[in-house]
């Protein structure tokens, strides 16, 4: 279960025995049953270097890069990298494999998270051709000691450790040359303990020259640098009670997205005690209030013209509570850095124009050119605390909050005006946007060459691997990241303030939810169903003749399941989720879903028919490649795919243990699959069980081959359908279901047409079933795991 990664640079001296030493432990490794990828990095290969190179036959995975520091070899190895353990060999020295196996044991067993090891230090020196070893002697680094570790290096150059070490606490720093290991043993300390191992990892060869030698002036040099202060960067945001379950939905999205974020501060526009004493207790969470300074500060989102006129840090990224980050902000904040700005514009057709009233358009003076441009968010935005132009329009924007040029509303608007939000001053303009007026105006006007992101990266809709943050707005339906662990521990008062404001949470959430439903009893049959799936109900997923179809309805609620999944994994790590199988494909309406969140989807299907009308369906989408395998035997390597649907397939093939086993087989380790198969212990196959009651009873042999398959789908239930799956080596993770309430197509036609009000409680009391009772659907979900 190991990565090894190496990064090779003007290396062509050493490569040959590198290479022969290569082939040697993986050797090893394989006869010890050792499961190892091994990873190199060539920067800036030269032509010998891979003529060398293509002379071996070790199966190691290549890739050649421009010339970058030794760490940023080795974070690349490690975002590539498939299985849960890495260590790192350097092309001059040696590795023995009794360090893997001891590893191996401690790292499954006692769960370690990183372990060092003694090892020989070999001197040379070079004399021509010849290396003549002068010094020799084993090296038995210290005992792990916080303080002494955070001080020294006693990590070596053979450690081992587990990869979502990483994620807590960082890659290695790029920018560093030498010291990057001792830069990140001191980082890794301050959180984990280290594990001394007995066993020699290998020897440490010093050629006095070359890929080994160290330069005291640069050490030095590096060692400063991180001893100081880095540059201070802050994620802001701000609540009041109705906002509190969005802000921590968006604290749990960061802490799961984003583990190495820098400070959170929310601002408090009015909470309970409780609520800001649960946000204060959370770790690296820090609370903050706004000063009275204008007596409308809290009125139409006067307070934040506050916010960046007083930066917390040198580098602020303000996010609204109504979002969720999706992945790293880093580059996010490299983009703050280089502009001393960032902003987003709507992604509308709404421009400046709508948005200012005639008064204002005079006052600030704002050019045509500027009224025709796109309108900028207030909700997604970056500031620095040290640019001139920034300064001056932080210093215009506070200036028009006191003076009030925030507050109003549009004519049509008025009606809005209620709470603290409550105004009467009517603005002559479509839409009137209080900061957003102000920012967007103003922004172009103060930079002349502003660079606005484009709102594709920050969309209320879920785009694909790109996309920083999810723009959820008011959306209380789905709040995934609302129960992410935000903290290591609770006493016993904090755990009595958390359940306290989750009962708050949860009732609030209940009664948006009833206010959203009431109005839908009033929509259409089609309406109906496209705002509860938020999926068009067209033929984008399935063909079928009746618009009303109840069999359409049924393939609609088993791709709600599969597109939370596709979502699901998607986020689960998005720098890494490549490559999905939809096995079983048909038409192909899941890989549809699976495109937007995939680099490359595979929709493999075994009937060429079917496969034929999925490819004319679907050639639109570049990154949908169309293949024919059986699924008990396919062409795809192993460890191949992040993740694997295969929706009602499994039934219809004979040997299903085999082509489960062929779908471990390809799945990379970690990876997840979601495999559905019918149920038939479900109200809606015990109904077909008594209408098709003649076929049924027939003996095997005696079925027609369509009858037979007919039958497939009436002899599993939930426990064979896991057992299954475990017996072909899948951990299961969670079980869902799909379609537990069986209608006909005439009823479904009737509620569709004539009483969408009774199809909405209909579908309602589906979900809650399908949610309490999974094992009774007609179509049984698994999600499993490969481990």
């Amino acid at each position: 279960m190991f990565t090894i990664v190496t990064s090779l640079y003007r290396s062509s001296e050493y490569l040959p025995g590198f290479l022969e030493k290569t082939e040697k432990l993986h050797k090893q490794l394989h006869f010890r049953g050792v499961t190892f990828e091994h990873i190199i990095i060539t920067n800036d290969i030269t032509k010998e270097e891979d003529e060398i190179f293509n002379k071996q036959t070790l199966t190691i995975r290549r890739i050649d890069v421009a010339r970058e520091t030794l760490y940023a070899s080795w974070n690349r190895g490690i975002k590539l990298s498939t299985y849960p353990y890495i260590t790192f060999w350097n092309v001059d020295d040696d590795r023995y494999v009794e360090a893997f196996e001891e590893a191996e044991v401690l790292l499954k067993k006692e769960r370690k998270e990183i372990m060092y090891f003694p090892f020989v230090y070999k001197r040379y020196i070079v004399a021509g051709p010849i290396n003549i070893l002068v010094k020799k002697y084993v090296v038995h680094p210290a005992l792990f000691d916080k303080e002494r570790f955070q001080r020294e290096m006693h990590l070596g150059p053979f450690f081992i450790l587990h990869k979502n070490i990483f994620d807590t606490i960082a890659l290695f720093r790029e920018d560093l040359k030498i010291t990057g290991d001792f830069e990140f043993n001191r980082r890794a300390a301050e959180i984990y303990s280290f594990t001394r191992m007995d066993s020699i990892a290998g020897s440490f060869n010093s050629y006095g020259k070359g890929l080994s030698t160290t330069s005291k002036e640069q050490i030095f040099k590096e060692i400063n640098s991180y001893n100081e202060p880095s540059p201070s960067r802050s994620l802001i945001t701000s609540c009041s009670n109705k906002f509190f379950p969005s802000v921590i939905n968006l604290i749990g999205s960061i802490k799961k997205n984003y583990p190495a974020h820098p400070p959170i501060f929310v601002y408090d526009l009015g909470l309970f005690p409780s609520f800001r004493k649960e946000l204060s207790k959370m770790d690296n969470v820090i609370v903050v209030s706004i000063p009275p300074f204008a007596p409308h500060y809290l009125s139409c989102y006067t307070w934040k013209t506050y916010i960046p006129q007083h930066p917390i840090a040198a580098l602020n990224l303000y996010l609204d509570a109504g979002t969720q980050v999706q992945k790293p902000l880093d580059e996010l904040f490299e983009k703050i850095q280089t502009n001393g700005y960032m902003f987003v514009d709507q992604g509308d057709e709404v421009i400046n124009k709508d948005i200012i009233s005639p008064e204002l358009i005079s006052k600030y003076e704002i050019s045509e050119d500027v009224l025709k441009r796109k309108v900028i968010t207030a909700g997604i935005m970056g500031f620095t605390n040290s640019n001139q132009n920034i300064e001056k329009l932080w210093d215009t924007l506070y200036t028009a909050g006191k003076e009030g040029d925030c507050l109003g509303f549009s004519k049509n608007e008025m009606w809005k005006s209620k709470g603290r939000n409550k105004t009467e001053i009517i603005r002559g303009c479509k839409i009137f946007r209080h900061d957003t007026t102000i920012l967007s105006v103003l922004a172009p006007s103060i930079i002349h060459d502003i660079k606005v992101e484009d709102i594709k990266n920050f969309s209320p809709l879920i785009t694909g691997r790109s996309q920083y943050i999810y723009n959820l707005r008011l959306n209380y339906k789905s709040l995934p990241y609302i129960n992410t662990p935000l903290k290591e521990t609770y006493n016993y008062l904090e755990s009595l303030v958390y359940y306290f404001n989750r009962i708050y949470i949860y009732g609030f959430i209940s009664l948006k939810r009833i206010r959203h439903y009431i109005p839908t009893l009033f929509l259409s049959g089609e309406e109906t169903i496209q705002s509860i799936f938020n999926l068009k109900f067209m033929d984008d997923l399935h063909e079928y003749p009746s618009q009303t179809s109840n069999i359409r309805y049924y393939h609609f609620l088993k791709a709600r399941v599969i597109r939370k999944f596709l979502n699901r994994s998607q986020n689960q790590n998005p720098i890494l989720n490549v490559n999905l199988l939809d096995a079983g494909a048909g038409r192909g309406p899941y890989s549809y879903l699976a495109s937007p969140l995939f680099d490359t989807v595979y929709c493999d299907e075994m009937n060429l028919n079917e496969l034929s009308i999925a490819r004319d369906r679907l050639k639109e989408k570049a990154n949908i490649l169309f293949e024919n395998n059986n699924l008990i035997s396919t062409k795809y390597p192993t460890n191949f795919f992040d993740a694997i649907t295969c929706s009602e397939v499994l039934e219809h093939i004979e040997k299903r243990s085999a082509a489960v086993k062929e779908l471990y087989r390809i799945l990379k380790p970690n990876g997840r699959a979601l495999i559905s198969m019918p149920q038939k212990n479900s109200l809606f196959y015990m109904f077909a069980r008594f209408k098709h009651r003649k076929i049924l009873n027939k003996k095997e042999e005696q079925m027609t081959p369509d009858e037979w398959e007919f039958a497939q789908h009436f002899k599993f239930d939930s426990r064979d359908i896991k057992r299954l799956l475990k017996d072909g080596g899948f951990e299961i993770l969670t079980t869902s279901g799909a379609a537990t309430l069986p209608v006909g197509e005439r009823t479904f036609s009737l509620l569709y047409n004539k009483a969408p009000f009774l199809l909405n409680i209909y579908i309602h009391l589906e979900f809650l079933l399908e949610k309490l009772f999974p094992s009774f659907s007609a179509f049984y979900f698994v999600e499993v795991k490969k481990a």
